[in-house]
């Protein structure tokens, strides 16, 4: 029984990191967990779209030069610095504050200042 109350918390553990990266805090407390089969269970969250956030500002930030970095340095190297440049940018907007990192694909660095988390200088903070 060890190995397998040892394999459901590793599950369990690995389920809550990938929820608490991909989720803004205001939402990830919406799951819940399937006693039984220690999993989460399917959020029950209204249905918003972003039309209806008045206060918000889109940020879309691209690496300058990737495609001819990427040419010259190894796969292991460029995830390295993709990874170091991005780590940088989410502390910084974790100082910054009131932004919801959406996304990140490729060198893409996509978020939301304000919003979820209102305020009201997000285009200031945006900057």
């Amino acid at each position: 029984l060890a190995p397998i109350a040892h394999a459901r918390e590793y599950r369990r553990t690995t389920n809550l990191a990938l929820i608490n990266s991909l989720f803004p805090p205001s939402k990830k407390h919406h799951f819940t967990f399937d006693p039984k089969q220690n999993l989460p269970t399917l959020p029950h969250w209204p249905v918003v779209s972003a039309e209806e956030y008045e206060d918000c500002s889109l940020l879309q930030m691209d690496i300058q030069g990737f495609t001819a970095i990427s040419s010259h340095i190894s796969a292991t190297e460029l995830v390295d610095l993709v990874n170091a440049i991005f780590t940088s940018v989410d502390e910084a907007a974790s100082l910054i504050g009131c932004v919801w990192k959406v996304e990140t694909v490729g060198d893409c660095y996509k978020a939301m200042i304000g919003g979820i988390f209102p305020c009201s200088d997000h285009a200031h903070r945006a900057l």
